[in-house]
């Protein structure tokens, strides 16, 4: 690092004009990910006295440059970086202050929002330090800063090439879950965004591709995204699913045959990410739309998927998306937006009840006890019928740990 950082102050102050395009594709080089906050630091100084002279009539000519060959290609690279903040020596700083002097190189229409958001981002990271650092409150705003970014440019043919451009950058994060998590969700925000169905398509492909259905953070992240493009896309990335099941089932045969010598179940991890995206599109479209499809297909394809594995991945994710789901039926019987009840919630319960007793005295290795806890308390509604089932819970597993 000593080295890189040495290296671009150097050339921030002997020949950064000339260079200039060069460091800029350096964001955009996998072998230079670690220097991003040194890169960025050059970056800023140079941008900054571009849009000092210029102004909103900073630009930059990306046909000159060999990777960052596009504004989409630059702005994916920087949403997806500032993620994770504290990485690379607090390469979020870094980059903050290098978006906002750059903005009206990518585009003018959020500078204005940059200019306002971008001060209290780099605020709210300097007013906390490792030990109170809350990554889910940072994830929240990182959302929140893309949603009105995308808001403000508010041309779809623009945020589809951003969108492609996410896609065509998976590569950059092949040994990062995290990174790859956070490109991941934005990609979900692109989708919802857009009206695209082509589009919608080949993001869903690439995506199933792309992520290692063995992570928990990437299928997570996976999840996520599908969720996001329900919100707007429900019956059709519903039917993308089931088509991700068949396509399962057609080449099981070849799976097992890799299996048997690999001792690869890279394929039972993929129904643990397909049954969680159930419940995360559940939870994220509108009541009054999901609620005729959540016996089928949703609950249905989700039962054939956990019926078909013993792969304790699959479990842990079907009792997430029984919560999931149930909660949003609760939801929206709370806000009354749904009169409808869980047809299957006795069901579900019974299937609760069997996993508890099924769980032995012996330490746990997954937290498939609690999961299942939750999702009975997410089932049973109202009160009483929570305390009264809280109680044969107690009653048939043996040792619940508080």
């Amino acid at each position: 690092m000593s080295v890189y950082t040495a290296s671009f102050y150097f050339v921030t102050f002997e020949t950064a004009s000339i260079l200039w395009p060069s460091i800029l594709d350096c964001l955009l080089d996998e072998n230079l990910t670690s220097a991003i906050s040194a890169v960025c630091k050059s970056l800023t100084v140079l941008a900054s006295k571009k849009r000092n002279e210029l102004g909103l009539d900073f630009t930059t000519d990306y046909g000159s440059l060999l990777k960052v060959t596009t504004p989409q290609s630059l702005l994916a690279r920087l949403l997806v970086v500032i993620g994770r903040p504290h990485e690379d020596r607090d390469r979020g700083l870094h980059v903050l202050k290098f978006m906002k002097a750059v903005a009206p190189a990518i585009h003018k229409g959020p500078v204005s929002v940059w200019d306002k958001e971008i001060p209290t981002l780099i605020q709210y990271l300097e007013s906390f330090d490792s030990t109170d650092w809350d990554q889910k409150q940072w994830e929240n705003k990182v959302t929140d800063f893309v949603t009105e970014t995308l808001a403000h440019i508010d041309r779809e043919d623009w945020i589809v090439t951003y969108g492609k451009a996410l896609l065509s950058q998976f590569n950059l994060y092949s040994n990062s879950p995290d990174d790859k998590y956070v490109l991941l969700i934005n990609l979900g925000l692109v989708i919802r965004k857009v009206a695209n169905k082509t589009f919608l398509n080949e993001a869903l492909d690439t995506i199933f591709l792309n992520v290692n259905h063995s992570n928990p953070t990437e299928r997570l992240g996976c999840a996520l995204a599908v969720g996001l493009c329900g919100s707007s896309f429900a019956d059709l990335v519903l039917v993308k699913l089931e088509n991700v099941a068949k396509d399962f089932k057609k080449n099981a045969g070849l799976f097992g045959f890799i299996r048997e010598f690999t001792g690869d179940s890279d394929h039972e991890k993929l129904k643990a990410t397909i049954i969680l995206c159930y419940g995360h599109i559940t939870i994220n479209t509108p009541i009054q739309q999901i609620s005729p499809r959540i016996e089928t297909p949703i609950l249905r394809c989700v039962a054939n998927l956990y019926s078909s594995s013993k792969d304790p991945n699959v479990k842990q994710s079907m009792l997430e998306t029984i919560k999931l789901i149930a909660d949003a039926v609760y939801s929206g019987q709370h806000k009354k937006q749904c009169l409808d009840e869980l047809r299957s919630r006795s069901e579900l319960l019974g299937l609760m009840r069997t996993i508890l007793k099924s769980e032995t005295s012996h330490p746990l290795t997954s937290n498939i006890r609690s999961l299942a806890l939750n999702a009975s308390a997410s089932l049973v509604y109202p009160l009483y019928n929570a305390l009264r089932f809280s109680h044969e819970l107690v009653l048939c597993s043996p040792y619940i740990e508080i």
